[in-house]
């Protein structure tokens, strides 16, 4: 392998570790030529984790993505959307959130990541609740403030929407990508907190 390919090899193995953080994980594999997925949670009988030592073991050749399991903490909003809605929808939806966010006293930080389509808008919290109660408190400030524009808890095929506010991340066992890791359409999940706004579908791509 290049030195390159190597160097970027380790950067993307690396940032994965600590963004897993112990945390139990799950693995999306590709198990034949027709794409079909499997779902691992497990190895030997216990929720999978990554660090230095196991991480050639853990990850095969058929990993296609990897999502960290709710273990609570934060909000962590999918923005999903039917077809052909535009970008610059979906970045205000980003923007709506966000509002509300630095609004609510219980959020200490807020992140934004790429999804497959859409994104991933998280508000980190002072203290650590259960996940039932994160979704509860988030969804009544949500529909207060925005259930007229968006589908609020609900799965885009489920809504007369053309954006959903998704909350199935927080779920307990929900799970979100890692960035640094793959969405399951094969483009690159990116921390975008910082560009979110200027941000690039095309430069998720690999």
């Amino acid at each position: 392998m290049p030195e390159a390919s190597k160097k970027k090899v380790g950067i993307a193995k690396n940032k994965i570790i600590k963004e897993a953080a112990n945390r139990p994980i799950i693995i999306f594999l590709f198990v034949s030529e027709n794409n079909s997925i499997i779902l691992r949670r497990t190895r030997s009988n216990e929720s999978i984790t990554l660090n230095k030592e196991n991480y050639e073991k853990v990850i095969s050749g058929r990993s296609v993505s990897l999502s960290v399991e709710n273990i609570g903490g934060y909000y962590c909003i999918d923005i999903d959307s039917k077809e052909n809605v535009k970008e610059e929808d979906k970045k205000q939806a980003v923007q709506d959130i966000l509002d509300i966010y630095k609004k609510l006293p219980e959020v200490k930080k807020i992140r934004v990541t790429s999804s497959s389509s859409g994104y991933h808008v998280y508000g980190y919290l002072v203290k650590q609740v259960s996940p039932d109660t994160a979704i509860n408190i988030l969804k009544k400030h949500l529909e207060f403030s925005l259930k007229d524009k968006y589908g609020i808890g609900q799965r885009i095929d489920s809504s007369d929407k053309d954006i959903v506010l998704d909350f199935a991340p927080m779920y307990s066992r929900g799970s979100h990508t890692l960035p640094g890791s793959l969405n399951r359409n094969g483009t690159i999940c990116l921390d975008i907190t910082k560009n979110w706004k200027t941000f690039d579908r095309i430069s998720a791509k690999i």
